[in-house]
């Protein structure tokens, strides 16, 4: 093993003091020091560039009962920020996420999408509109991730395959020559995926499955994405469930898609989600039925999923805010009874992350490009 150079180590160096300012509210020097056993010159220099590069600041004075006061550092969070973006059907989300991944302002845009040629400018002009209102100059911005319900390549350039949203036509070398800044592209299910591996402590492998107005899947692998040779690994909305069943949007019939999308479950019940759950919850006859059939569909699907990959599963999307443990343990023993082999303990969990988790997925991988090693959760 090829041992690393003075300039390695030294990046590492200044890495670890500088992951020290995510843990701790403020530091001096001395106590830099202390936690992380470098020599007082080497600290000094680290705490220089880190507070040239504006990534630390100044922020009070330590008392001492010898010797001078100490001056303490804490991390200016607000140093850079990266934009996600979640392209809707007649809107687009925007928010803007400092360096601990926490959204600092977030606005909702009325914009339809179309295949129109304009669709892509009049974006960047939202997009800029955005920016101008918080006065984020450009220095400031790590770069935009864009979600969107298509599949895209793995460099997140192209877009593959759209059939949800007539969008076809983004062009990322557009977008980025009108808004000077680095942009990908993401599908709107790997960026909740992303969220949910970022924010979770325990996710290593596992199916991820986004119960969302359209359904997804994707695979995750220790810790990262598994997009596939062409980038839809995971697309579980399209497994066949009912031969000769509902007519698809892919053109196809009988797609889990037809039968256990929030879309689905809206047309099933002639309701809307909160008062279906309202009324499942309360004990309604109608209702019941038409869960126990939604949870025996989704079970055909997820039975083949565990038999092909056998990875736990999570459940995500907007559905995940109305599920419960019993919903999960029902689920859970559809698919064992489904199963040739024997399954053993609890397999499905509900994600931790609920509310607009594809939109901070698509900005957390530019984050995770200004932050210490250390503190990234997801390998992009």
């Amino acid at each position: 093993m090829l041992k690393d150079t003075n300039l390695q180590i030294l990046e590492k160096n200044y890495e670890a003091v500088y992951s020290l300012f995510f843990e701790h509210e403020y530091l001096s020097k001395p106590q830099v020091a202390k936690l992380s056993g470098f020599s007082m010159p080497t600290v000094m220099s680290h705490i220089k560039r880190l507070e040239e590069n504006s990534l630390i600041k100044k922020s009070r004075v330590l008392s001492a009962e010898i010797g001078r006061p100490a001056t303490a550092y804490s991390l200016n969070t607000d140093a850079k920020g990266s934009i996600g973006v979640e392209i809707m059907s007649d809107k687009i989300k925007c928010a803007v996420f400092n360096l601990k991944a926490q959204a600092i302002a977030k606005k909702t845009f009325t914009l339809k999408c179309t295949y129109s040629p304009y669709y892509p400018k009049n974006l960047c002009h939202v997009l800029k509109d955005f920016m101008s209102e918080l006065n984020l100059g450009k220095e400031n911005v790590l770069g935009i991730g864009i979600s969107l319900q298509a599949v895209v390549d793995s460099h997140g350039q192209n877009i593959i395959y759209s059939r949800i949203l007539p969008i076809s036509n983004l062009d990322i070398n557009f977008l980025e020559s009108e808004l000077k800044l680095p942009c990908r592209l993401f599908h709107d299910v790997e960026c909740a995926a992303i969220n949910e591996l970022w924010f979770s402590s325990d996710l290593g492998n596992a199916v991820f499955i986004s119960l969302s107005e359209h359904i997804g899947g994707c695979l995750i692998k220790d810790h990262k994405i598994e997009s596939g040779k062409c980038g839809y690994a995971g697309a579980l909305e399209h497994i066949e469930i009912e031969e000769k069943g509902r007519l698809c949007y892919c053109g196809k019939q009988g797609c889990l898609e037809t039968y256990c999308s929030i879309s689905a479950l809206k047309k099933d019940s002639q309701l809307d989600l909160k008062e279906f759950f309202s009324r499942l919850r309360d004990g309604g006859d109608r209702e019941n039925k038409i869960w126990n059939d939604y949870l025996e569909h989704l079970s055909k699907a997820l039975s083949t999923v565990y038999l092909l990959l056998e990875r736990d599963i999570v459940l995500g999307g907007e559905m995940s805010s109305f599920l419960n443990s019993s919903d999960v343990l029902k689920l859970e023993e559809l698919i064992k009874k489904r199963c040739t082999f024997q399954i053993n303990g609890q397999f499905i969990s509900i994600a931790t992350v609920e509310r607009d988790a594809a939109i901070t997925g698509a900005a957390l991988f530019f984050l995770s490009l200004a932050l210490p090693e250390n503190l990234v959760k997801v390998a992009f």
